[in-house]
């Protein structure tokens, strides 16, 4: 992930596809104030590198400094150490999987 994607300024979180390199994932506003984010997919081949890390450090970023949250389901309990470490808080399992949430900083 080049440095000038990393570093590039956003007045308001993106939604829609997002696509980086090697990193691809989905954002939508379900609520004024609260995002939810799906299908976050690292490449294959690399995978093991911290692409996905950064992406998501860079994402969460982008929400702490818009003012807002941003849910998600992980159906992989491995991850959900992972996503906690970067501040998400689980709500508990559902059909999804577990539920996270992260309040913006």
């Amino acid at each position: 992930m080049s440095r000038e994607v990393l570093s590039h300024q956003f007045d308001a979180p993106r939604t829609g596809e997002l696509h980086e390199p090697h990193v691809t994932a989905h954002v939508s506003q379900f609520q004024p104030g609260h995002y939810y984010l799906r299908n976050l997919s690292v490449s294959p081949d690399y995978r093991g590198q911290g692409i996905g890390t950064r992406f998501m450090h860079h994402l969460i970023r982008e929400h702490d400094r818009a003012h807002t949250s941003l849910t998600l389901h992980t159906a992989r309990p491995e991850l959900v150490h992972w996503y906690g470490a970067m501040g998400f808080q689980s709500e508990g399992e559902d059909l999804f999987g577990t539920r996270m949430t992260r309040a913006p900083r």
